[in-house]
């Protein structure tokens, strides 16, 4: 996937975009083995962090739409 996004904009750094995705995944496998435990307090702690991860994922993204199309905002 990071060489997919790296490839359709310049402003997208495969290896940056990897490491988003890698603690995105780690993340969610958090959030999962918690579920799993029946560990909710730590499910919820997870899941707090993941939305925190996503948000930041796409600000990255967005951030490098404007860069690439400056004219269009």
């Amino acid at each position: 996937m990071a060489e997919a996004f790296s490839s359709i904009n310049p402003f997208y750094p495969k290896e940056e975009i990897r490491k988003m995705l890698y603690e995105h995944l780690k993340l969610t496998t958090d959030e999962v083995n918690a579920r799993l435990k029946g560990d909710y307090v730590a499910d919820i702690n997870a899941y707090d962090l993941v939305q925190k991860e996503i948000l930041k994922m796409s600000q990255f993204f967005v951030n490098g739409i404007v860069r690439q199309f400056p004219k269009w905002f």
